[in-house]
């Protein structure tokens, strides 16, 4: 589903892999992220094929976002904090970049990976 905006010099359209986009530039960038996770499949992504196995999953309700983002965390760092910080990275970019409200951004920690293996 793309965000379309309408205004005097004309349309704007915002993919919602391109705010997914913007996400994971973010989230690579955060101290204590290790890596992306896949999101687990659902039934339903498997037999359509959509979505499936993304890190980032993004949900468009009447322009507004909701995003589900999927991650590892470097072993030392407190998952509440790195969450947090996710969040609210996440939230800013996302909406300074697009002017897409962001409702939620919920973070998933899928492990917790030593730096050196």
């Amino acid at each position: 589903m793309d965000v379309k905006a309408e205004q005097m010099s004309g349309k704007l359209n915002i993919s919602e892999a391109v705010i997914g986009k913007i996400a994971q530039l973010v989230v690579n960038d955060v101290e204590g992220v290790y890596s992306m996770a896949p999101s687990p499949s659902r039934m339903r992504d498997v037999v359509l094929r959509s979505e499936r196995n993304k890190p980032i999953l993004t949900k468009m309700n009447a322009g507004v976002a909701e995003m589900d983002i999927y991650v590892v965390v470097r072993q030392g760092y407190k998952i509440k904090e790195v969450a947090e910080e996710i969040q609210e990275y996440v939230k800013e970019a996302v909406q300074n970049m697009t002017a897409i409200t962001v409702s939620k951004v919920n973070v998933y920690v899928q492990d917790v990976k030593a730096t050196v293996e």
